[in-house]
């Protein structure tokens, strides 16, 4: 049951360079949306690709040939099934010439497919079987809580209406509020580049006892990664977190801050 959870954990986090978590950390760097990057080629492909079988899979094949997909790229900055969970909130669907229907359509169809890969990431208590919080999806939605960070402001009430006990309402709580934060945390860890060109933290051995450090710290932000004292965090040696804190991401974000 754990290696599950590791699996669907891992599954859910290396589609993190893509979306809202993308734009937090590259957005902040870039002063136009259509000035992004990928730290990754080859996982920038491997989101298109998922992007195309998800609009194929879902009846809107029309917008995943190759042009489309290169238009919203170049246009949008989008990429992944994530990015599309803004399409009408943002309002840029109008920029691609979509009609608005199909674009709310396509928009709660990436929101459910991304609740869906949070709520199996979720960890389950000791002894409990995959799909706990899975089985919540329909009524999360329909309750208007469609995106992992509105899980956050998950309401005792409406919990117990869903049949969610309340042990269970803090585990969803409590991994909602952390969850960008994680995928945030990831991303900066896998591509980190050390002086030798490496990628020290790419494996999961080694990023993910770091992510639980910095959380577990109360790390919520770049910022707060920036400004974290070794002394505050246990279970991370030294090295490591001045290396995490002099990426070049961490300090131009900290530096913009701070003007």
């Amino acid at each position: 049951m754990r290696a599950f959870r590791m699996l669907t954990l891992v599954a859910v986090l290396s589609s993190a360079e893509g979306g809202r978590v993308k734009q937090a950390l590259f957005g902040s760097l870039f002063s136009s949306k259509t000035q992004h990057t990928h730290a990754d080629a080859a996982a920038a492909d491997a989101e298109q690709a998922e992007l195309v079988d998800f609009l194929r899979a879902n009846g809107f094949g029309k917008y995943a040939s190759k042009d489309f997909i290169e238009r919203l790229d170049d246009e949008l900055a989008y990429d992944s099934i994530e990015d599309m969970t803004h399409l009408v909130a943002d309002d840029d669907y109008a920029e691609i010439g979509m009609p608005h229907d199909d674009a709310m359509q396509i928009q709660k169809l990436a929101r459910r497919e991304m609740l869906k890969r949070f709520l199996a990431s979720v960890p389950l208590p000791e002894g409990a079987a995959p799909g706990l919080f899975g089985k919540h999806l329909d009524a999360l939605i329909i309750a208007g809580y469609d995106e992992p960070d509105d899980v956050a402001d998950l309401e005792e009430d409406e919990a117990k209406q869903m049949g969610i006990t309340m042990d269970h309402v803090k585990i969803l709580v409590s991994y909602a509020e952390e969850y960008e934060t994680r995928l945030l945390l990831h991303v900066i860890l896998t591509t980190h580049v050390d002086a030798n060109s490496r990628t020290p933290y790419s494996a999961e051995a080694s990023w993910r006892p770091i992510v639980d450090s910095l959380v577990k710290a109360g790390v919520r932000s770049l910022t707060d990664l920036a400004q974290l004292a070794s002394a505050d965090v246990s279970g991370l040696a030294v090295h490591d977190l001045v290396a995490i804190q002099n990426d070049p991401r961490v300090l131009q974000h900290t530096h913009k801050q701070e003007l």
